[in-house]
């Protein structure tokens, strides 16, 4: 009887260790848009100075801020991550940029990419399924903070970059892109400002949020840093923790971003900590002070409350 017990209590722990290891060696996706999100052309009025790359279909792309470091950073942080990105512009011109996005580690970002979907894997806005998306549940007066950027110039289907939905991550920065039905897989990393500002004298937006646009990648990578490890304990799909971290009811009922994300220290510091270990002699976190001086270290969370 009683070996008839271990063998039965065995088995379970057999069927266990054998369930966490499928969930450790499944891939996730994380499917980085381009434009705005890792680069964004240097427009007439910019500054040309920064990370800028060479003329590319007649114009210069800015590298944001972290972006090579965060790409690495996740590769690092999910041994099981694979990496698409998914932009609407041409595949040339998507081609060229991502070979002159490197990496910390001298990796170019097209050399570490899974899949490459281009502005001929949008799909028309005439050929979406009926049904309501998310979105329609949006609460339309966002708090002063934000700005819901839905403009739609087609969608992004994620099943195009992977077959199962739990394991994809869309890092955007337009909500309008999400396909219908899809929404939970989109991690927001906010609306740009029209103009990039590559140092504080340059820009009219207050001190706060230049700091949060300028680190918006540090950001996300801490966002995904935090929800890795609420997925790992509770064993819910990545989507799934994001979605609840990013999204909660407004007054109206409707969904509201949680801006308390983008004030979280406790959020910048994971991020940061993460991109500072890819060993990049480029990355800091950008404050205005730090521009004048790259050792002074203010408190994050006293500069994101100013």
């Amino acid at each position: 009887m009683c070996s008839y017990r271990y063998s039965r209590l065995l088995g379970f722990f057999i069927f266990l260790l054998a369930s966490l290891n499928v969930w450790a060696d499944t891939p996730l996706y994380f499917v980085f848009d381009i434009d705005d999100t890792l680069a964004r052309w240097v427009r007439p009025a910019e500054s040309s100075l920064g990370n800028v790359t060479s003329s590319i279909n007649d114009h210069r792309y800015r590298i944001l801020d972290g972006a090579g470091e965060a790409i690495q950073a996740l590769l690092t942080r999910a041994p099981n991550a694979k990496i698409v990105f998914y932009s609407g512009g041409p595949r040339d011109r998507n081609l060229e940029l991502l070979s002159q996005l490197i990496l910390p580690d001298g990796r170019r970002a097209i050399d570490i990419a899974t899949k490459v979907l281009s502005r001929n894997d949008i799909v028309d806005e005439k050929s979406l399924p009926t049904g309501l998306a998310a979105w329609n549940e949006l609460d339309r007066t966002p708090p002063s903070e934000l700005h819901y950027d839905l403009r739609r110039h087609g969608r992004k289907d994620l099943l195009k970059a992977a077959p199962d939905l739990q394991n994809i991550v869309m890092i955007e920065d337009r909500l309008g892109y999400a396909y219908p039905g899809q929404e939970k897989n989109l991690l927001w990393v906010g609306t740009p400002p029209p103009s990039h500002p590559e140092s504080f004298s340059e820009t009219r937006l207050s001190r706060k949020a230049y700091i949060q646009y300028r680190n918006k990648l540090t950001r996300m990578v801490g966002l995904v840093d935090k929800a890795l490890e609420v997925s790992k304990q509770e064993q819910i799909p990545l989507p799934d923790v994001l979605w609840k971290l990013q999204w909660h009811p407004a007054e109206s009922g409707k969904l509201t971003y949680n801006t308390a994300l983008l004030t979280d220290a406790s959020i910048y510091r994971r991020g940061a900590r993460l991109l500072a270990k890819t060993g990049s002699a480029r990355y800091q976190f950008v404050t205005p002070q730090s521009e004048q001086n790259p050792k002074c270290l203010i408190p994050i969370l006293r500069l994101l409350r100013q």
